[in-house]
């Protein structure tokens, strides 16, 4: 997870986003599939929110908290390995398919209400690393522009493994349901016999560039 944002937000915000680290935690806690966790810049406002109001942090496992380590310096340098590591932003068209082992999805750690468009995506070039949106139009449609709370993301990413790799089932444990737009996708049938959801028009995906 990406927090190298603190300037960007107010102390509302702050506090918001230490409470979504708080969620992604839980998850992880619950989770039987192993999904690692590393929080890079966790310094500032941050890192002061928590030693003030969650003093046992420190006492988390499998939760790696990086203090003044940025992004960029915590990426592999050399080429091969940097290809595995993926950006996660609902600004680019690029749909995420899987998840696969091996690779490193990057969330931003910001809450912002999407006053900072672009932020991740142009980050990301910055930094020469790929870049993939969650496939949420695929499967369900949403209520609201396609951006999600960083917490979602990672709960997504958790559930998708715990209901046998389904991205709709994942979407649908995770999500609350007054961002689904239920009743907008009827099933219909593909070519091949499989089921798929066709979505009528409707709005919202997920990303990590904060919870609008």
């Amino acid at each position: 997870m990406d927090c190298e944002f603190d300037n960007l937000m107010s102390d509302k915000e702050i506090v918001s986003l230490s409470n979504q680290i708080t969620r992604c935690y839980s998850a992880m806690r619950h989770s039987t599939h192993e999904v690692k966790l590393r929080v890079s810049s966790f310094n500032k406002r941050l890192r002061e929110r928590f030693e003030n109001t969650l003093p046992d942090y420190t006492k988390w496992k499998n939760i790696c908290f990086e203090g003044n380590e940025t992004l960029d310096e915590l990426l592999p340098s050399d080429s091969p390995q940097r290809s595995r590591v993926i950006y996660l932003t609902a600004d680019t068209d690029n749909e995420l398919e899987e998840l696969k082992d091996g690779d490193t999805y990057i969330i931003g750690g910001i809450v912002d209400k999407n006053r900072h468009k672009n932020l991740c995506l142009e980050k990301a070039n910055k930094l020469g690393i790929s870049v993939a949106r969650l496939p949420i139009g695929k499967f369900i449609k949403m209520n609201g522009r396609q951006v999600l709370a960083t917490s979602h993301v990672y709960e997504i990413m958790c559930m998708w493994f715990e209901q046998s790799q389904d991205w709709e089932k994942a979407f649908n444990v995770v999500l609350p349901p007054r961002k689904i737009n239920s009743g907008a996708c009827e099933s219909v049938s593909k070519e091949d016999g499989n089921h798929a959801e066709q979505c009528t028009e409707s709005k919202q995906e997920a990303s990590p560039e904060g919870e609008t």
